[in-house]
């Protein structure tokens, strides 16, 4: 019977638990990050989702008004040549409109099958998204310092360098042996009983075997850390710097095409349906009012979408999971 009792170098045993505890950090910066994506990715998808829809929806209300200005063309002789040209603009334009709602429709389709790969519910369903009048004034240092703080790739980086310097010092410890006390002892029943009692020290040698290749190889593994860490922060600065760039123009735009310029557009619509039908102006001027009206829709909607995508942009740099977008102006109906 033997038995041995093992004895490491002083200090190995807690640099390789110092380093389980880092390879666990980084695997819960990756479940982080993957959080983030989801989240992100659901309130993004939702908007662009309400966004199609609401394109959408306005485009079906001018399909509506251009066949009842057909039908009502039809009803009324066509003698000259402009009042032909007229009807053949409104027929044409008819045909545009649907390939417009068709495209809509189905980019709206497709959005909603990205989204409800996170959602997993049997159908679409109609999404209330926040509209804004106005974006959030965001003061750039005090941002910057969150980004610094918390951003998942930088904090991944800072791991991986803190790692490797600890991988480091556990391969300088194997230059020292580790060493074990063993106590022996054995009985012989041949003839007569013969007992063996032994103790002894254990160890590997030689001795002069200190790991420097090990060693060599890790602390070169350390400088190019050291360079990857400094890079990936330069890099996450000016991601940032970029970022907020695009969220500044963002809001601009938002304060400059707040959702209110939509009960104007509607107002102009009803005043030109008005005019026409009573004759007060002719079909080029209404229908260059309809054409403004669609293209103030797209730009008003577009510019929520932008600003959304903007602000989110800046708390996924922050690393940030407790994401709240701003007190809106109005609901989405």
């Amino acid at each position: 019977m033997s038995v041995t009792q093992p004895f490491y170098f002083p200090g190995k045993q807690k640099l390789a638990g110092e380093i389980a505890g880092i390879r666990e950090m980084i695997a819960g910066l990756s479940l982080a990050e993957t959080r983030l994506f989801v989240r992100y990715g659901v309130i993004g998808l939702s908007y662009r989702y309400a966004v199609a829809s609401e394109l959408a929806k306005h485009l079906e209300e001018r399909v509506t008004r251009f066949k009842a200005i057909q039908v009502y063309l039809s009803s009324r002789p066509f003698a000259s040549p402009r009042k032909r040209m007229e009807k053949h603009i409104v027929e044409m334009k008819q045909i545009l409109l649907q390939k417009n709602l068709d495209e809509v429709r189905a980019g709206r389709d497709i959005i909603w099958a990205k989204l409800n790969l996170f959602l997993d519910l049997p159908g679409p369903i109609v999404v209330r998204s926040p509209w804004f009048n106005r974006g959030e004034v965001l003061d750039r240092e005090a941002l910057l310092a969150k980004v610094e703080h918390g951003n998942i790739d930088y904090k991944r980086q800072v791991l991986v360098l803190d790692r490797t310097l600890k991988e480091t010092d556990l391969a300088r410890t194997f230059s020292y042996p580790d060493f074990g006390l063993s106590f022996l002892y054995h009985e012989d029943r041949a003839q007569e009983t013969e007992r063996f009692v032994g103790a002894g020290i254990s160890f590997t040698v030689p001795l002069w075997n200190a790991n420097r290749d090990g060693v060599k190889s890790l602390e070169a593994a350390v400088e190019a850390e050291k360079s990857r860490t400094a890079f990936v922060k330069r890099e996450v600065i000016q991601t940032f710097t970029s970022s907020f760039i695009a969220f500044e123009i963002a809001r601009s735009n938002l304060e400059r095409l707040p959702m209110t310029m939509l009960d104007d557009v509607h107002a102009r619509l009803l005043d030109a349906d008005e005019s026409f039908n009573a004759d007060l102006i002719d079909l080029v001027t209404y229908g260059e009012v309809e054409s403004q009206a669609f293209e103030t829709h797209l730009a008003v909607l577009s510019a929520q979408h932008e600003y959304v995508e903007k602000y989110m942009a800046l708390f996924i740099l922050q690393g940030r999971e407790d994401f709240t977008l701003p007190a809106p102006a109005r609901k989405n109906p």
